[in-house]
């Protein structure tokens, strides 16, 4: 239940630099941002924010247009925002034409006995 959980208090919607479609979402990206925004640990005795981390994220195949969020990020200081937004910048690949989205399943695995 999200309501369990304190805002944060920063805000920082990440947009588009350009117009077309969400190709391509590099997740060690977005997962090194939400670390650097707080929701994560670089070493074993960091402490989690548990109101920081990133919503709103296009999906693969989305239609962008230019300045409209890619993303919102959410930490406790501007100066994680910041840290964040940097990494994250890279983390979505805006293309002219529509990727396809890939499967969620790429294949089953079976017992073979």
């Amino acid at each position: 239940d999200p309501r369990r959980f304190t805002p944060a208090r920063r805000h920082l919607a990440v947009k588009a630099r350009r117009s077309g479609y969400a190709a391509r979402v590099d997740a060690e990206l977005v997962g090194r941002a939400v670390i650097l925004l707080g929701g994560g640990r670089m070493r074993t005795t960091d402490t989690i924010d548990s109101s920081s981390g990133i919503s709103d994220l296009v999906k693969i195949g989305d239609s962008v247009s230019r300045g409209q969020p890619l993303a919102v990020l959410h930490a406790a200081t501007d100066s994680r925002l910041a840290a964040a937004a940097k990494m994250f910048s890279g983390a979505v690949t805006v293309t002219r034409a529509k990727a396809r989205p890939q499967p969620l399943i790429m294949e089953r695995l079976v017992s073979s006995g």
